[in-house]
């Protein structure tokens, strides 16, 4: 089990290696994140936005992707690239406290590297 997972991860990688070679000038796709730490996409940051956080993060649920922003997870409100207890404090302090918004996964800085295919692989 362990070799066959090891294999799908090795096999994920070379054909994110195998994509990610530049064939010319490439425009990457526009970044639109508007429901950054918004994960039932209510337009207002809430409980049960905070409720559906603690999910992706206690419960394994899946982290909802704008699909102009495929490189990051709603759920993820400080841009350190995994959805934690640390981004469940944030929202909290972001919904109720007062607090900074979600940061902006467009910004300069704030691009997670993630192999997505390998990702979703090895989760099976």
């Amino acid at each position: 089990m362990l070799v066959r997972r090891v294999l799908v991860l090795l096999m994920a990688i070379a054909v994110a290696i195998a994509c990610s070679e530049k064939k010319g000038p490439v425009n990457p796709p526009a970044c639109d994140c508007p429901y950054q730490g918004d994960l039932d996409g209510s337009g207002v940051l809430d409980a049960f936005d905070v409720i559906a956080t603690i999910d992706v993060v206690a419960n394994g649920h899946v982290d909802p992707v704008d699909p102009a922003c495929s490189h990051i997870g709603r759920a993820d409100c400080n841009c350190d690239c995994v959805a934690d207890s640390a981004d469940v404090d944030y929202l909290i302090e972001s919904a109720f406290a007062n607090g900074p918004r979600p940061c902006n996964p467009c910004e300069a800085g704030n691009e997670c590297p993630r192999v997505q295919v390998a990702l979703l692989l090895a989760r099976r």
